[in-house]
């Protein structure tokens, strides 16, 4: 503790997101689908899809709390999965053994350590007993950039 300040650092985070083809299953679609999962089975929203079939790659959209609807008259070859609101580059997963009868593609998202902020030195104005204040930096939501936030105590 400095001049009202608390100094903190944290253990350093390198675990990197990934996405990770879990299955095929059946829908009710003629066509083709792509689901994303958390490790616990819950659907993930506002993933970012590409898909390469009939021969080119285009952007499809993003995930909704249904999947993603592919519109391809051919099973897909690879599918490229990203977090774009986050800096999450695309993964571009090859799914052209996978093709069958089955037309939803699931895949695994592993956050990583994504959301957990790294602190080397960061300091931490004292505003009253209860309440610290950091001012935030280096932030993947660039809104947020130069703001104070504040910790305050729950009693």
């Amino acid at each position: 503790m400095q001049k009202g300040e608390i100094v903190i650092d944290s253990l350093p985070y390198d675990k990197q997101p990934t996405f990770a083809f879990k299955r095929t299953q059946r829908g009710d679609v003629d066509g083709f689908d792509v689901v994303v999962e958390n490790a616990d089975g819950r659907r993930l929203t506002y993933i970012d899809v590409s898909v390469t079939c009939d021969g080119r790659t285009r952007h499809a959209g993003v995930t909704g709390g249904e999947g993603y609807k592919i519109d391809c008259a051919s099973a897909p070859m690879a599918v490229s999965l990203g977090l774009r609101m986050y800096g999450l580059a695309p993964q571009a997963i090859n799914v052209a053994d996978r093709a069958g009868a089955d037309k939803v593609y699931v895949f695994e998202f592993d956050p990583g350590d994504l959301g957990r902020k790294k602190f080397v030195a960061h300091r931490l104005r004292i505003k009253t007993s209860d309440v610290l204040e950091m001012i935030y930096a280096d932030t993947p939501i660039k809104e947020l950039e130069g703001r104070p936030f504040e910790y305050v105590r729950w009693r």
